[in-house]
């Protein structure tokens, strides 16, 4: 099997320029968000095989979004099933025609060339059916002469540690973009039903933080996992280019930075950026950076900046204003309430706003405090890892 590179962000996260930027190389194919509906029946399968009996009967919805994993004990078990289970993991036959059905209906977005061989996904595990998507994807694109093939799937960052243990030659890219960016950019979608809630936007993208700190912890990511903002690659295209080339050892070739060569695989026609803001964007422009601060109100600002503006300081974003007194802002609070009243495409949220509200200031109160020594339960909850919550309280308390 030809080396594999497996790659995740979030929705209107610049990862269709990334991917696309990769997949100009001969000797590189990532197919571009096929495959979700696979992750989910595999989720759906980890709780089945290996979850409680609470487990399976309270979160045993198969078409939910994935979770943030916040503040919730039930939640947090569904991921550390993830994150332990094997990639073997059985798989159902019977739920195979109504799979295919879904992934066809996945691919046709972005990776619509998939489609007709999307019949040769077979396998008695999840392991076969990714690797045999993995072969669908050279098969369909460059062949024999791909050095690697690729999969890129947003809102997947959980299940990379079970893929880097099953797959101990794949390579992982986690791609970053300012959250401010990202839910600016999807509250600008033509398409209201398209629009997620805001305060889970915000905590999904803080889930992939979390876990992007994380995974460079672990031995089995060592070498072999490289993180990439998109501002960097807005900033300096041909250095962080050449970056990702060195990571997969391949030629850096001027073209892989012509976005006029970034085509769609399935109908051959060039990428047109898929700009909330921009019927073609093309290039590198560094206008899109800061867009975000003529788009999205103060309050609504203020709100992401509370909710991950630590994760956000780590990673290199500033918030406007992240001083001790900055939550008590009112902004904040009739942001959350409002957001919640409007209809949204999905959320993660519990749905009551005392409740969220609060939760996001006993979290703010663990990094602030003088004191370290939480216990590990709490700190799970409101970090996900206590190697998150470390790096952060370190982090806040240096400044």
């Amino acid at each position: 099997m030809t080396p594999c590179l497996f790659s995740t962000g979030t929705a209107r996260g610049g990862t269709g320029l990334v991917t696309r930027m990769l997949s100009v190389s001969p000797l590189v194919d990532i197919a571009l968000d096929p495959f979700l509906p696979l992750f989910r029946s595999y989720r759906s399968a980890i709780i089945r095989h290996h979850g409680s009996e609470k487990m399976r009967q309270t979160c045993n919805n198969p078409d939910a979004p994935f979770a943030d994993y916040y503040f919730s004990q039930e939640q947090l078990d569904v991921l550390d099933a993830i994150q332990n289970a094997p990639l073997d993991v059985p798989f159902q036959r019977q739920e195979r025609p109504a799979l295919l059905d879904l992934l066809r209906q996945r691919a046709r977005l972005s990776s619509g060339d998939l489609v007709p061989l999307m019949d040769s996904l077979v396998g008695d595990t999840y392991r076969d059916f990714f690797l045999n998507g993995l072969r669908l994807i050279q098969k369909t694109r460059k062949g024999a002469k791909t050095q690697w093939v690729g999969l890129h799937e947003n809102w997947t960052v959980e299940f990379l540690l079970p893929l880097a243990n099953a797959f101990p030659e794949g390579r992982f890219l986690i791609i970053l973009r300012d959250p401010r960016a990202v839910i600016a950019s999807n509250l600008h979608v033509s398409n209201s039903s398209e629009r997620g809630h805001i305060a889970s936007y915000a905590r999904c993208i803080r889930k992939q933080m979390a876990c992007a700190l994380y995974y460079q912890t672990l031995p089995v990511f060592r070498n072999r996992l490289v993180l990439l903002r998109y501002e960097d690659l807005i900033r300096d295209p041909e250095g962080k280019c050449k970056e990702l080339c060195r990571f997969l050892e391949i030629p850096f070739h001027p073209d892989m930075l012509d976005t006029h060569k970034y085509v769609d695989p399935a109908t051959g026609e060039t990428y047109n950026g898929y700009s909330s803001f921009e019927p073609v964007a093309h290039g590198f422009k560094e206008h899109r950076i800061g867009r975000w601060r003529q788009h999205l109100p103060n309050d609504q600002v203020r709100l992401i900046d509370f909710i991950c503006g630590f994760e956000m300081e780590f990673f290199g974003y500033e918030p406007l204003d992240h001083s001790e007194s900055a939550p008590l802002d009112p902004g904040i609070l009739s942001a959350l309430i409002k957001d919640g009243q409007e209809p949204k495409s999905w959320r993660t949220d519990f749905g009551l706003p005392e409740k969220d509200y609060g939760f996001e200031f006993l979290r703010r109160g663990l990094l602030l405090s003088p004191d370290f020594m939480f216990e590990e339960p709490l700190v799970r909850k409101a970090f996900l890892y206590k190697e998150v919550y470390s790096a952060l309280k370190t982090s806040c308390h240096r400044t």
